[in-house]
């Protein structure tokens, strides 16, 4: 999402790396996710923060995290973050962010000239574990306005770039599973799930907050198999819908699957 909207997106995988690469490469700012595995980032941004104080100089931090609930957003700004946004959030809220902790010169798109969609992704229900795409929650999780100018061609993008992450991610947790790394297992299913959420992929996502929440390693595989044929549905689901240009029509123009 930072991408479409026209910023360069340097990526670390954890706490102890998002510091190194502070050291190498200076940010305008930091989209710091709150559950990073090995050093998470409240922590993350404390030393941040210990470090800013011998060098003169402060980073704009953003916390992003999974918990809407009272209390996370002081919890968040206490360890030193400027800003928070909680997942799942629009494109337009990632915007407004943006231009809160960096400035209106920084916007680098006109993206706020798009007529964007407004309210809150309903609440999951037996509706909508059935659904395989969630239409709505799509163009909210997305900014797009169905039927806008170049709704389709970001939307290609948006679904693209989701499908490649979904792919490498995979991979990175067949290869936490072979290890028996229940932390890595669970930072990785706590990602796609994040992305899943915000892209409308129901049935994805509550598959991977499964796989996140598992007790033990005794039902990965079960749990493993489950996501894998959702993510390969999912995938196919969202082809479907570019090939129709079913972004662009009612939500009625979307797979259920």
């Amino acid at each position: 999402m930072l991408e479409i909207l026209g910023y360069q997106v340097c990526v670390a995988v954890n706490g102890f790396e998002a510091l190194e690469r502070l050291q190498t490469q200076p940010p305008d700012a930091i989209l710091m996710d709150c559950h990073l595995p090995e050093m998470d980032g409240y922590t993350a941004t404390q030393r941040i923060r210990e470090q800013e104080r011998t060098l003169g100089r402060h980073v704009p931090i953003i916390a992003l995290t999974a918990n809407a609930l009272a209390g996370e957003r002081d919890r968040c700004l206490a360890a030193g973050m400027d800003d928070y946004l909680a997942k799942p959030f629009r494109m337009k809220d990632l915007e407004e962010v943006m231009q809160r902790v960096l400035g209106a010169a920084s916007q680098p798109t006109p993206a706020a000239q798009l007529e964007h969609r407004t309210g809150e992704i309903p609440t999951e229900n037996a509706e909508s574990e059935a659904a395989l795409l969630d239409a709505d929650a799509f163009w909210i999780g997305t900014g797009i306005t169905p039927g806008s100018h170049g709704a389709q061609q970001l939307a290609q993008q948006i679904i693209a770039t989701f499908q490649s992450d979904v792919a490498d991610q995979m991979q990175e947790l067949r290869a936490a599973m072979e290890r028996q790394d229940a932390k890595e297992v669970r930072a990785i299913a706590h990602r796609l799930y994040g992305s899943a959420a915000q892209l409308g992929a129901r049935r994805l996502a509550r598959a991977l907050k499964r796989l996140e929440k598992a007790p033990d390693a005794s039902t990965w595989a079960a749990q493993l198999r489950v996501v894998e044929e959702v993510s390969a549905a999912t995938s196919r689901a969202f082809d479907e819908a570019l090939q129709r240009k079913a972004l662009v029509q009612t939500p009625h123009g979307w797979p259920h699957g």
